[in-house]
């Protein structure tokens, strides 16, 4: 087992290997002076084609306790203990883990960890990625979003506005976008090319974009399918 894949400022780096197991010192402190810390927040997404429905555990906890977690869906934001932690996922009611890792959670933070297929030829390869999520609102009037590329056989990605210029480029397998300001709108439409490319590869379909409100979008399936339940295509989270 290593370590979660962290995503920061449209980069990729790697924790140094973290104990799964919290300390309990504090607990032998005298209980009238202790303050309870932080609580991180983090959300839950399953972006991997090749898995319909997936069970998260955390130090392994069942998360989904009421049902799977379907492709592609994401839960809401939840709170938990600061710390390191293990993250694991497997088919829904199994028992032997697509992949795993630790990550450390820091309190008073947001943070969401994207169950990705890693490979076009193998439905049950899973990769996890996990950003740390910026919600300082966006200016009066706006609305901010950010894009990751969570297709694993596609080129680097081009995303635009429908009817505006190229605003994100060259997003690589694994790779997530600075937040960015847009105008809010109710058809709001992406397009996306090859890096480098003008022919549009996808058009996705409209979603509404509200003032105030902070989105990321990510890609899944795969880049040649265009049909089925592994086709290439794109869905929207509201943090």
């Amino acid at each position: 087992m290593g370590t979660i894949k962290y995503i920061v400022q449209g980069k990729r780096f790697f924790l140094p290997m973290l104990l799964v197991v919290i300390t309990l010192s504090s607990c032998l402190k005298n209980k009238d002076n202790y303050t309870e810390p932080p609580a991180a927040s983090l959300m839950l997404v399953n972006a991997s084609s090749g898995v319909p429905d997936m069970d998260f555990y955390l130090n392994r906890s069942l998360v989904n306790n009421s049902g799977p977690i379907e492709y592609p869906s994401a839960t809401n934001y939840f709170q938990l203990y600061q710390g390191n932690w293990e993250v694991a996922v497997v088919k829904y009611g199994g028992n032997i883990a697509l992949s795993a890792g630790t990550a450390v959670f820091v309190g008073g933070k947001y943070y969401t960890v994207f169950a990705a297929r890693k490979s076009a030829t193998s439905t049950d390869s899973v990769a996890l990625f996990a950003s740390t999520d910026d919600l300082t609102a966006p200016p009066s009037g706006k609305a901010k979003i950010r894009f990751i590329n969570l297709t694993p056989d596609a080129p680097a990605i081009d995303v635009a506005v429908k009817d505006s210029t190229t605003v994100l480029t060259g997003q690589a397998f694994g790779k997530m976008s600075d937040f960015i300001t847009v105008s809010p709108k109710d058809a709001f439409v992406l397009e996306l090319h090859e890096a480098g490319n003008s022919n549009v590869k996808l058009t996705t379909a409209s979603f509404t974009v509200r003032a105030d409100k902070i989105y990321t979008v990510y890609s899944h399936g795969l880049w040649n399918v265009s049909s089925g339940d592994t086709a290439f295509n794109v869905s929207s989270i509201n943090n």
